[in-house]
């Protein structure tokens, strides 16, 4: 009957969710949630270390400090004769080296950060500092409980009574709160 309380088998299928392993392996440093915090687009949820990375940052800036004094150093030159247009171009091309390093070094710092692909809610959360990680092992999970579809298996002798748009309450169980919704 429409007014059944009769439990019927369910299952939670999030329309929109995230699971999040790090791009890179490292040691977790940092981490800024816990489960059933609500989560921003690009808010960061863990960071691992970076020191070898941050390295790598710095010491490709020096590269473009030092190439890009060797190109301006290399074009004084060539205005009074004093090197060869070969020279030039392999300084630029030395500078050019330099400046991809660095963007390279960069981006291996945003892989160092676990960033929310999306708003929602922090339902797993497996993160601690000073544990190893790696990109095998989701370290969190982020759900948009806003778009959830709960997929429902009612016996055939209770199918029959049931309607598009009739309302609907679900709980799980003794915990929270229940939800009312209808069938689509």
């Amino acid at each position: 009957s429409p007014r059944s309380r009769n439990s019927a088998s369910a299952r939670n299928a999030p329309a929109a969710s995230a699971k999040l392993s790090p791009a890179m392996a490292g040691i977790i440093t940092e981490i800024n949630g816990v489960e059933g915090q609500l989560g921003k687009k690009g808010d960061v949820l863990f960071k691992l270390d970076s020191r070898a990375v941050d390295a790598a940052v710095a010491k490709a800036e020096l590269g473009i400090t030092f190439a890009q004094a060797n190109v301006d150093r290399q074009k004084k030159l060539i205005a009074a004769e004093g090197t060869s247009a070969k020279q030039v171009l392999e300084a630029e091309q030395a500078l050019a080296g330099a400046q991809t390093e660095l963007a390279a070094a960069k981006v291996d710092q945003t892989l160092l950060r676990g960033e929310a692909p999306m708003t929602g809610t922090l339902v797993q959360f497996d993160a601690k500092p000073g544990e190893a990680a790696d990109s095998t092992k989701a370290l969190a999970e982020i759900v948009d409980l806003d778009r959830l579809v709960v997929a429902l298996r009612i016996p055939r002798a209770e199918a029959m009574d049931i309607e598009l748009g009739q309302r609907v309450r679900l709980s799980a169980g003794t915990e929270g709160a229940p939800i009312t919704s209808s069938i689509t």
